[in-house]
């Protein structure tokens, strides 16, 4: 006969282990429902974190298309007067009422949030994504090596608002027309560059069209296809 052990366990043990074992299997549970469909998809809690990059991309290519309308308006003018309102008009599009060279009395036909202020925001949603549950509810190498470009395409965009905001104020500052139209010309150049070449795929050219573009791409890749 073979010999069997028996454990004489005290009871409260026994229904510590029965109540942790529960708690390990709920918490489980949780965190694959928060980040993945049964079938692998992306959960409906990550798929809505990656519509709100979506709406905010939007507001800050609205934003964008505004900021260069002033600017245009700026390199327009006859007088340095005119050209310093509508390039004050631009700067406070991008900065947004919270900025350092905000101006209201300058006017301001943005929504008040900022460009600037929209990638911020943007950067910080992609942060997100990169950590926890939300990189959790990816396709794991196609979706963060996509993360990584829009992180690029990001701080390029970044990158040129800065020299933009940098040559609006020396247009501001400017004494001479000639020297006015020549750092507003830059600013343009910069404007332009932040919303993007038209069918770039790289970062550094793409700017807030091909960011667009990629959170889309992202949303489809992870969504159950279509019958």
């Amino acid at each position: 006969m073979k010999n069997s052990i028996k454990l004489n366990l005290p009871a409260w043990v026994i229904v510590a282990a029965v109540i942790l074992a529960a708690l390990i299997g709920w918490s489980l549970m949780s965190t694959s429902s928060m980040s993945y469909s049964s079938k692998g998809q992306m959960a409906p809690r990550t798929k809505a974190q990656m519509q709100a990059m979506n709406t905010t991309l939007d507001k800050a290519l609205g934003q964008m298309d505004v900021a260069l309308q002033h600017a245009g308006l700026a390199g327009k003018a006859k007088d340095l007067a005119g050209l310093q309102t509508h390039a004050h008009q631009a700067l406070n599009v991008m900065e947004g009422q919270g900025g350092p060279d905000y101006d209201a009395s300058a006017g301001n036909p943005g929504d008040g949030h900022g460009v600037q202020v929209y990638l911020q925001d943007m950067m910080k949603a992609c942060t997100r994504m990169g950590s926890g549950s939300m990189a959790m509810g990816m396709t794991a190498g196609p979706m963060m090596k996509m993360r990584a470009q829009m992180v690029q395409t990001l701080q390029s965009t970044q990158q040129a608002g800065q020299k933009a905001v940098k040559y609006l104020n020396e247009a501001l500052k400017a004494k001479m027309l000639d020297a006015a139209q020549g750092s507003l010309k830059e600013a343009m150049k910069e404007l332009q560059a932040m919303k993007g070449m038209p069918g770039s795929m790289s970062p550094k050219t793409g700017g807030l069209t091909l960011a667009r573009m990629m959170t889309t791409r992202m949303v489809k890749r992870n969504s159950p296809a279509q019958k």
